[in-house]
């Protein structure tokens, strides 16, 4: 993260990750749920033999989707530890990018997932912006001891996060004090995904237009 608005990716990478659905107990480091973009190797041979990008050339969030088909072929997928060896950026070029590549991302993703990652999603958000309107609540009605154990939950909480969200990248410290206002913009940004799947909008996307 170079400048402050990367930091809006806090919610959707942290969301992206649990939506591989790696951790279980058999087998922590396999998953079946897509891959991540960036970070993907495959043999020469094996890309070949299963057919590669051809198999989703339509597809909006490729990479997942090509995934998705390798393990239908029988391929296993296997999320590799990488210890801050890899660092790339998102999208270095604007505000405007981020918020579009995560709305072409967000409907997709929402409509391929689990009754129970849908759940833990909404509860992830729900608490983030609840805290915060709990605790300026009880400022403003001057209930001190809830306005103090809000506050300790406000930190904690924060903190949490914080610590999570650096295993994913390098985010900010600030997000330990704004975190509910990310998780609004997330909030924002999958309306938008939303309504531009519903009703057809444009969508631009490195210079072309694409339909979701």
């Amino acid at each position: 993260m170079e400048r402050f608005y990367e930091n809006l990716s806090l919610y959707p990478n942290l969301i992206a990750i649990l939506g591989l659905r790696a951790g279980k107990k058999s087998e922590p480091f396999s998953t079946d749920n897509g891959l991540y973009g960036p970070c993907i190797m495959i043999s020469k041979d094996l890309y070949i033999k299963t057919g590669g990008h051809k198999l989703v050339g339509n597809s909006i969030i490729e990479d997942v989707d090509l995934g998705i088909k390798l393990v239908q072929k029988g391929v296993k997928i296997t999320i590799v530890p990488h210890n801050n060896l890899i660092h790339f950026r998102m999208y270095p070029e604007g505000v405007m990018t981020l918020i579009d590549g995560w709305t072409k991302n967000m409907s997709l993703g929402a409509a391929r997932s689990k009754p129970q990652e849908l759940i833990i999603i909404t509860a992830i958000i729900s608490f983030s912006v609840g805290i915060f309107n709990s605790l300026i609540r009880s400022f403003n009605q001057k209930d001190f001891i809830l306005l103090s154990l809000y506050s300790v939950m406000y930190i904690f909480y924060g903190l949490f996060l914080f610590i999570v969200s650096r295993k994913v990248g390098r985010f900010s410290p600030t997000t330990i004090v704004l975190y509910p206002f990310f998780a609004m913009a997330f909030t924002l940004i999958f309306i938008r995904s939303i309504l531009v799947k519903i009703f057809r909008l444009k969508l631009y996307w490195r210079g072309r237009q694409i339909k979701i």
